[in-house]
């Protein structure tokens, strides 16, 4: 069940937002990995949609946006976030047949990522 957004939020959302499902007032993102019980895990990314969305065949039609708590993101919540998570994203590798290739993998992508940020 959807719930409604939090009054804060800024409206109209952007029709990008428009279809996502709505958890405890927020917008729950497409990549975000979910509980069993249907509880979204924010801090966590489903691991089948970031093989998808990281696809290096695929290249970006226009430029990323970054969203925190229903609003654009500043840079300095991005990096926040991609620093809080990479430490997870690591500890994934160890499931990996090759780690290190991985580890390698997920650093150049991290860069790659950074180089899409928005200017400070």
């Amino acid at each position: 069940m959807t719930e409604p957004l939090r009054p804060e939020l800024e409206r109209p959302l952007p029709h990008a937002m428009g279809t996502l499902r709505v958890v405890r007032g927020y917008p729950v993102p497409w990549f975000v990995d979910w509980y069993p019980d249907g509880t979204p895990e924010f801090r966590a990314m489903d691991r089948a949609k970031w093989h998808q969305a990281v696809n290096p065949r695929e290249t970006l039609t226009s430029p990323p946006t970054w969203w925190a708590e229903g609003r654009p993101a500043t840079r300095a919540e991005i990096l926040a976030s991609i620093e809080s998570g990479f430490p997870l994203l690591e500890a994934t590798l160890t499931h990996e047949p090759h780690p290190e290739a991985a580890r390698a993998e997920l650093y150049r992508r991290r860069d790659l990522a950074m180089k899409l940020l928005p200017a400070a």
